[in-house]
């Protein structure tokens, strides 16, 4: 192995250590919900269906939703 290469596999490890550091935990706002999904079971064709789903900002920071959409 050439002292080139010893070299840089010493600097990738290296740099790996460097950047596997915990960083300070920090608080950030979250949204939490009360259930992940719901099943609206067989619907017709011309139902109207709804249902609120419940959460909570569980952070300090404000939270804005945008562009909300179902799958």
């Amino acid at each position: 192995m050439s002292i080139f290469t010893k070299i840089l596999l010493f600097t990738l490890l290296m740099m790996g250590f460097v950047f596997a550091q915990n960083e300070p935990a920090i608080q950030k706002s979250h949204l939490k919900f009360t259930e992940d999904s719901f099943d609206f079971g067989v619907l017709t064709t011309d139902s109207l269906v709804t249902h609120v789903f419940n959460f909570k900002n569980t952070g300090p920071d404000t939270i804005e939703i945008h562009n909300v959409g179902s799958s």
